[in-house]
């Protein structure tokens, strides 16, 4: 293998840049770059635990510092060193706390060859030590990938060496790839390197031409490897070993796609032993489903509950376009149902407005007509929806009638009082009442003769004393006067 390019490697300057604080790096989404190599999105690792709790030590970052050099043989060397966090000069890491056994820092970034035509070979690791080399504290480090999944992946060997360690980058020559460094010490536990102190634990990137020839590698499904599947449809797969250059891609079905939809497939990137998919479930029921994963013609399969994105109830319930003859209720769920939802109904007044048993829903809400009786006054109803047990209610009042009434003839026969009149209301069930309208005094109801169109014919005849003007009210609210014809 030859590392980078071989004509320009001796001309190279050894180019380090200033050490920047770690903390800068976390707090502004910093990068550094040396030579092809920028290093970037440096974070802090989401899986570590609350630095307050349990029996770890607090974990700190201000006390480390970062720098990317270019060697002259054409490496890159990522260093984190340890810092005086006030001033930010090297200040080799000691565990500090009396009696305090471990000291322990962290870090994620990400490296990308910017320059096309080269790809990172390989990685080599080392530590430089304090002045006391014998004690009772060792030197430990560990390297992981950053698998799709978001979680760490040992990176070979989880402890230090004396001497540099180099090892190949899982999949090939890469472009890109994310990493976890840890570094620190330990009281004997683990940690090959005896010291009571730290100074820096150094990564160098070896890079050659791209089309450099690599072992030929065929990735398969782990063993077990079929797909761990979370209650929200989210799969984690592992392949052995890492994808080699382009990634790897493999098939996915669903034995029942109307309930669980799945993409057909899924891509493992280059360096990486882990992939990730989301399936979509489409049911309003817990539904079984087999997930297959199939990799160069192995298939693995997993049962799994498809359960529904979230519970499918009625949302609201709301009256539309009110008026004196109906309302059209709409219906609406809190999301759209997959398959056709059964939606019961009720009406606190069946008798004045009444609706059906129940309401198909095909998706995520539906119309529900409602005709009402005519009434005398503002009548408040309250129609109730009810799904998989969750009711919603509204009320609506049903706007009270007036009709239109007339009369049509009165004639009272002075010498004896007799009293003859005819009337009409556009309601047939109304009830009329004929009035004085000088003295307000009843004088009586209004015999219903029969239907007259779309109402009906009223007619009374009695002896009354004398009256001039009459006035007619209905039971549904109208009125009316006339003057009374003398004979």
């Amino acid at each position: 293998m030859i590392p980078l390019i071989a004509l320009v490697a001796a001309a190279l300057p050894c180019t380090a840049q200033a050490i920047v604080p770690l903390n800068t790096l976390l707090a502004n989404s910093g990068s550094l770059t040396a030579g092809p190599i920028t290093f970037s999105n440096f974070q802090v690792p989401p899986w570590l635990p609350d630095p307050t709790v349990g029996v770890r030590p607090p974990l700190e970052f201000g006390d480390i510092g970062v720098s990317a050099t270019t060697n002259v043989d054409g490496t890159v060397t990522l260093s984190f060193v340890g810092i005086d966090p006030v001033t930010g000069l090297p200040q080799e890491l000691a565990v500090s706390a009396a009696g305090a056994k471990e000291l322990v820092r962290w870090a994620l970034f990400s490296f990308t060859v910017v320059d096309s035509a080269l790809r990172v070979h390989s990685m080599e690791r080392s530590v430089t030590t304090g002045p006391n080399s014998v004690g009772e504290n060792g030197i430990f480090t560990s390297l992981t990938t950053i698998e799709p999944s978001g979680m760490p992946n040992a990176l070979g060997a989880s402890y230090s060496m004396a001497t540099p360690f180099t090892q190949p980058m899982p999949g090939g020559n890469l472009a890109t790839f994310n990493m976890a460094a840890e570094f620190g010490l330990n009281g004997g536990s683990f940690g090959s390197v005896p010291s009571s102190t730290i100074g820096s634990f150094n990564l160098k990137y070896s890079l050659v031409q791209v089309g450099s020839p690599v072992p030929i590698v065929v990735p398969s499904l782990s063993v077990g490897g079929a797909p761990y599947m979370d209650p929200s449809g989210l799969g984690i797969f592992a392949i052995n070993p890492a994808a080699q250059d382009g990634g790897v891609t493999l098939s996915l079905s669903s034995s029942n796609p109307a309930a669980f939809v799945l993409p057909a497939t899924v891509t493992v990137p280059q360096g990486y032993t882990t992939g990730v998919f989301r399936g979509q479930a489409t049911v309003d029921v817990p539904t079984d489903v087999f997930v297959s994963l199939s990799l160069n013609d192995v298939t693995q399969t997993r049962l799994f509950t498809a359960v529904p994105p979230s519970p499918l109830v009625v949302s609201s319930i709301t009256g539309i376009t009110i008026s004196t003859s109906g309302a059209s209720l709409r219906v609406l769920l809190s999301r759209n149902s997959f398959s056709v939802a059964t939606v019961q109904l009720t009406s606190s007044n069946p008798a004045l407005a009444p609706v059906p048993a129940s309401v198909l829903v095909a998706q995520a809400s539906a119309a529900v007509p409602v005709a009402f009786k005519i009434v005398a006054n503002d009548t408040p109803v309250t129609f109730s929806a009810t799904l998989n047990g969750v009711t919603q209610s509204t009320s609506i009042t049903i706007p009270r009638t007036v009709d239109t009434v007339a009369i049509g003839k009165a004639e009272l026969v002075t010498k004896n009082g007799s009293l003859k009149v005819d009337a009409s209301s556009t309601v047939p069930s109304a009830v009329l009442t004929l009035f004085n309208s000088a003295t307000g005094q009843a004088i009586g109801i209004m015999t219903n003769t029969g239907l007259s169109g779309t109402g009906a014919r009223y007619s009374f005849q009695g002896t009354v004393p004398p009256v001039t003007t009459l006035l007619l009210k209905s039971s549904f609210n109208g009125t009316s006067t006339a003057a009374v014809s003398q004979k």
